[in-house]
């Protein structure tokens, strides 16, 4: 016999009794029972095309073809086909009852229920796909209809679910007595209304918290608790189909449970990311939690342009992801957060809901109590435990202000009482460093022997260097504060560089160094900003360079790094042929109190302050600095500074300080003292050193100094005569310079008094406390003679009238040939005394000045050369000597016009200077007759002055 025809009849034989199912065995209905779970005894039959009717259905049953709910596989769940639902009911009353059928989870969009007694098929109750519903049915969740159940008769219920496209074949079928139904109805009313209560309580709280609270996670809340209730409702309420969702609607009906789902999801992802804060704790968790938002998007894609059938299979496995928020929370708790234990019990309810609901969806868990209603308050517990936790966040956050506020606070007062104890450090320090350097300015201008002088010079140097470290650490403190403010005013910047390079070559001078500048041709010259600061950077550079550098040359240089409009950036360099340093060392600059290494500081001293204030100050002004090193080969340090350019035609005789320029004579700079003489001037002192300095530099100058050892005294000396400006220390006894200042300004006609605080005090709170206490300016201890001096002129000069102008001088004095001796002394107020001795110092401080600019040039020095022509010219100027003037200026424009070469050129300029210094000084030597010359001629007496 054939083999093939053997198999085929032994699949004839042995399938149709594989296939052969028991009977449909009735399920007996009891008078007043409760709700019984009718799922385990109803056959599944699958009608692919769709097109049976209820009577062949009917047959397929009677000949066993169909499957218990339990044997259907998950895959069997996701369907486009129609099914059909069968059921035996069996009554042993004696009169007909009212029993009701009740299903949930089920989805579908056609319905159709058949009874069927005694073989007889009742006509259909229909329900979905705009068909109205039966007046019958009851309202519930899913779906529930009343049929009545004929005594001892069989009586059959078929149900026909079917899809237009696809959806997820599952169902639940309970029956029960029709009294027993409108009990549970009634308690699952309450229990429903809880749990909807719960909702729309957690999400007023979260709309309050939205609207109370700033941050976007309380907005992101909202969002998953609305996106929550919404899924709920349309997981729930799905089985009245376009009747409940959206009358009318069926695209909405069934798109309704893909969004909500995938809303939830992305709410819930982006609710996570925010509450673990996790971007800042683990960045790959928030790379998880960000990649799961982009894939919950992707079946409402899938659902708009693919299908339904697709977007329902992409969107149970998206929502599982809801279970990686414990895992993540976990980790985010182990890693500290403090509330994130709250977050991981919330999902853990969360994550168990869902999971027993998609397995029951599934198939994979018989329907129970726990099972149908854990999934229902897995949501209201999630978002009762985070409603809590938002609340703890809100206390912490609040906690963490007050405490951030205390800190704040605590800063705020450290760095009060630290500046406190700078100025207290700064105004012990200055004050007797302010007797070491008007002792020594004094001293060197009575013309002490060489030794002398040299033992003065270098002591004055020494308090400077300690005057440099104080500011430095004043400027720190200011800069760490954050009150370190930059001015922006016209300045020459030649004036900048005449200041470095004299600096340099004084500081260079010791070690044997040669010193130079080189200026770009197209470097503009008069410029817009803070030339003081400007001039601080260079100097802590070039201070730097000498200080590392035994031999070799130091060379500053500037070049136009980028233009604009009415802008400029300079490049300006600093280089030097010293120890070097290594990269780490390099590593290490412009850092705090920062040295190439320790040895550094033991070796060549220094706090560690001046790069990290370069570096502080260059980035203030809008720049950038850096350097460049090798060990032994030297260094070079570099920055960028942009700015402001002085309009063609504007005012340059400024100097680097932005006041007028003027020349230097002496340390003293005498001639901008000419405004001082016959004025009274009351000065405020309680140190008895520094009134003796001050004392004899405005005495000097001609003014009329009376002296106040308090701020009480000083009040009592105002009221008793006037006086033309008032210099007023601030820490004194019995009544201190605010006070006192104050108190003055009361009285009547003092309220325009020039009062200058001359303190110790020198930050810039200090300052702000000059000007709120009612003082016109203020001068830092120990003050520079010079700018003591320019500033007294100054505030005179301001509260003088037109009536105080000096009249102009006709006093007897020989004739100086090349000299305007007239407008000279009407220059300085006719004060013959004072212009002698002028006369006298010019012709010691420069007869070998030309000398000295060739001396310079030929060693290379051109910087310094053009620095001594234009202090020249300036002492020149005031002193009415016009052919030394010309012949200075000349030297001076043709060293700044050709910073290098022209050396050739420079010659018969020199000589011209030369000659023309000669004959000044002669003259002033023959007609003063001055072959034994004092050191100063004494100036009259007061009373003489007023006269």
């Amino acid at each position: 016999m054939d083999v093939r025809a053997l198999i085929v009849a032994a699949l004839v034989v042995i399938l149709p009794a594989a296939g052969a199912a028991d009977p449909i065995e009735p399920v007996p209905v009891h008078r007043h029972a409760g709700a019984v779970d009718l799922t385990g005894h109803v056959v599944v039959i699958k009608d692919p095309t769709g097109r049976q009717t209820a009577s062949d259905v009917m047959a397929r049953a009677d000949a066993g073809h169909g499957r218990p709910d339990r044997s259907l596989k998950p895959w069997d769940r996701i369907s486009s086909s129609a099914w059909w639902l069968i059921v035996d009911l069996w009554s042993n009353d004696t009169e007909p009852r009212p029993y009701v059928l009740r299903m949930i989870h089920i989805q579908y969009d056609f319905l159709d229920a058949y009874v069927v007694i005694d073989q007889t098929i009742q006509p259909p109750l229909r329900y979905g796909d705009h068909r109205v519903q039966h007046p019958e049915s009851l309202s519930s969740l899913g779906i529930a209809f009343d049929v009545t159940l004929p005594p001892e008769v069989p009586t059959r219920i078929m149900i026909r679910l079917a899809y237009k496209k696809a959806g997820v074949f599952n169902f639940q079928i309970f029956g029960q007595d029709f009294r027993s139904f409108v009990i549970e109805q009634n308690k699952e009313s309450v229990l429903h209304g809880i749990r909807f209560g719960i909702f729309i309580a957690s999400l007023i709280l979260a709309l309050v918290a939205a609207i109370g609270n700033s941050g976007r996670i309380y907005i992101i809340y909202c969002c998953y608790v609305m996106s929550l209730l919404v899924c709920v409702c349309a997981l729930e309420f799905a089985s009245f189909g376009s009747l409940v969702m959206s009358p009318g609607n069926i695209a909405i009906s069934d798109a309704a449970p893909i969004v909500s789902s995938c809303l939830l999801v992305f709410t819930a992802m982006q609710f996570s990311r925010s509450y673990l804060e996790t971007k800042e704790r683990s960045p790959t968790a928030d790379r998880i939690l960000t990649t799961l938002t982009a894939l919950s998007i992707v079946p409402v894609v899938v659902l708009v342009f693919v299908s339904r059938y697709a977007a329902i299979t992409l969107v149970i496995p998206i929502t599982v992801t809801l279970v990686v928020l414990p895992v993540i929370g976990l980790y985010i708790w182990w890693s500290g957060h403090p509330l994130a234990w709250i977050f991981v019990l919330a999902w853990i309810f969360m994550a168990v809901g869902c999971l027993i609901f998609v397995a029951r969806l599934l198939g994979l868990l018989d329907a129970s109590w726990w099972v149908i209603w854990v999934p229902r308050y897995a949501p209201v517990l999630d978002v009762l435990v985070l409603s809590i936790a938002l609340s703890w966040r809100i206390r912490l956050l609040r906690e963490r202000s007050i405490r951030a506020d205390q800190r704040r606070l605590a800063a705020e007062q450290a760095a009060r009482a630290k500046q406190d104890v700078l100025s207290t450090v700064s105004h012990e320090i200055r004050t007797p460093l302010s007797g070491v350097v008007g002792m020594t300015h004094l001293a060197l201008r009575s013309d002490p022997a060489p030794q002398t002088r040299a033992y003065l010079e270098k002591s004055l140097r020494a308090a400077r260097s300690l005057l440099n470290v104080v500011n430095g650490v004043l400027d720190h403190a200011k800069i760490e504060a954050g009150k370190l403010a930059l001015v922006r005013e016209p300045f020459r910047l030649d004036d900048v560089l005449d200041a470095v390079a004299i600096t340099a070559a004084l500081a260079a001078e010791e070690k044997g160094l040669k010193t130079g500048i080189a200026i770009s041709d197209e470097v503009p010259r008069r410029l817009v900003g803070d030339a003081r600061r400007l001039e601080q950077v260079l100097l802590n550079l070039v201070g730097n360079a000498v200080k590392f550098t035994k031999t070799g040359t130091i060379e500053v240089a500037v070049e136009v790094a980028a233009t604009g409009v009415d802008r400029v950036t300079l490049r300006f360099s600093v280089r030097d042929t010293g120890i070097g340093m290594t990269p780490d060392q390099m590593s290490r600059l412009f850092t705090d109190f920062g040295q190439g290494d320790d040895t550094i500081s033991r070796r060549f001293g220094g706090t560690g302050l001046g790069l990290s204030i370069c570096r502080h100050l260059v980035e203030l002004m809008g720049g950038e600095i850096w350097a460049e090193s090798g060990p032994a080969l030297g260094s070079v340090f570099r920055f960028t500074v942009p700015l402001g350019q002085v309009p063609a035609g504007a005012d340059d005789h400024r100097s680097a300080n932005g006041d007028a320029a003027e020349p230097a004579l002496v340390a003293g700079r005498l001639p901008a003292a000419a405004g001082l003489v016959g004025r009274r001037i009351l000065l405020v002192e309680d140190n008895p050193i520094n009134r003796e300095i001050t004392c004899a530099l405005l005495t000097d100058a001609g003014a009329v100094v009376e002296v106040a050892h308090h701020g009480g005294e000083a009040i009592d000396k105002v009221i008793a005569s006037p006086f033309d400006l008032v210099l007023m220390d601030l820490q004194m006894p019995v009544i201190d310079g605010d006070t006192a200042t104050r108190r003055i300004r009361a009285l009547p006609g003092r309220a325009h008094l020039p009062i200058i605080a001359m303190t110790a005090c020198a930050t810039a709170e200090d300052r702000a406390r000059c000007a709120a206490a009612g003082m016109t300016d203020h001068i830092a201890k120990p003050s520079d003679p010079a700018r003591l001096l320019a500033c007294v002129v100054h505030h005179l000069g301001a509260a003088a009238d037109d009536a105080r102008a000096p009249p102009p001088a006709t006093v007897d004095l020989p004739a100086l040939p090349g000299v305007d001796v007239s407008q000279s002394l009407a220059r300085l107020g006719g004060d013959r005394s004072l212009y002698l001795n002028l006369l006298i110092k010019f012709s010691r401080l420069y007869h070998d000045t030309g000398a000295a600019i060739r001396d310079r040039l030929a060693s290379g020095d051109r910087a310094s050369a053009r620095a001594a022509a234009h202090a020249l010219a300036g002492a020149a100027a005031n002193l009415g000597m016009d052919e030394v003037f010309t012949a200075a200026g000349c030297v001076e424009k043709a060293l700044t016009d050709r910073p290098a070469g022209g050396g050739a050129a420079l010659g018969p300029l020199v000589d011209a200077l030369e000659r023309a210094v000669a004959a000044a000084c002669r003259s002033i030597d023959q007609a003063l007759t001055l072959d034994g010359r004092p050191d100063r001629v004494e100036p009259p007496a007061p009373d003489l002055l007023r006269k």
